[in-house]
């Protein structure tokens, strides 16, 4: 749901059908984050999650969300109603800058408890993982593909869903395509949404390092929107694209 950025770091609430269900800008070197999106979803940011002066990854940028490991140091919000579910077309994407290879990350997840859970992390194995499960639903979705994490280097990554089928990109490059859950739908966890965090049966996965412009987009798979050519992760630079990976701020 989001690599739109869109003309020279301008703003711009809704493009057609599609809009932001969450966005985070994060070119700061203090204060608290703020969600940009038409939604204003009010954000807990405990004390260990904090703006620093670490460059994001667009030209100018002086700051971006520290998150230091811990298992109660991250972001998160009240369960909404803007959170995806069913099966609609949606994408998160995000850039990240880990800084240390030999743990996971957990990155989204909407979590009650952990048999009702949904959303996205890197774990141990390196792996990009996809996983939801709810045993009031009676759903259970789980997604691998390989993440060639980098150290120390911001990387842009998403994960969408289009049509019933998972897409997984890394820098703009096509690592996943599973298609052989598309009749099962998203269940609808009535949790709270997480960022930089992802709990399961065995412990978590937790933020190690930088994050920057966390976006949810609910209607649109964002990389594939005939509509608009800035959605699509094949876009030139001229439309805020460099080889499948936005070179500017995202629009609302």
């Amino acid at each position: 749901m989001f690599p739109v950025p869109i003309g020279l770091m301008s703003e711009v609430a809704d493009v057609g059908d599609f809009s932001s269900s969450l966005l985070i800008h994060t070119n700061q070197t203090s204060g608290s984050a703020v969600d940009s999106s038409s939604y204003g979803h009010i954000i807990t940011q405990p004390a260990g999650v904090n703006f620093a002066a670490q460059a994001g990854p667009f030209s100018g940028d002086t700051g971006s969300l520290l998150f230091d490991g811990d298992s109660t140091d991250y972001i998160s919000m009240p369960d909404s109603a803007a959170w995806p579910k069913g099966l609609g077309d949606w994408s998160y994407d995000w850039w990240q800058r880990v800084n240390n290879t030999s743990t996971g990350h957990g990155i989204f997840q909407q979590f009650l408890n952990t048999s009702e859970r949904t959303g996205v992390t890197i774990n141990d194995a390196h792996k990009f993982n996809f996983f939801t499960t709810s045993a009031q639903a009676g759903s259970n979705i789980s997604l691998f593909s390989d993440s060639p994490q980098q150290l120390n280097t911001w990387q842009h990554l998403q994960i969408a869903r289009q049509a019933g089928t998972f897409y997984m990109f890394a820098g703009g490059v096509l690592i996943g395509t599973h298609g052989a859950q598309t009749s099962d739908p998203l269940p609808d966890i009535a949790g709270e949404m997480r960022i930089g965090k992802y709990t399961f049966g065995g412990g978590s996965h937790n933020m190690s390092g930088y994050m920057a412009e966390m976006r949810l987009l609910i209607g649109s798979a964002a990389f594939d929107n005939s509509d608009d050519s800035l959605y699509c992760t094949e876009g030139v630079a001229a439309n805020g694209y460099a080889n499948g990976v936005p070179t500017q701020a995202y629009a609302a």
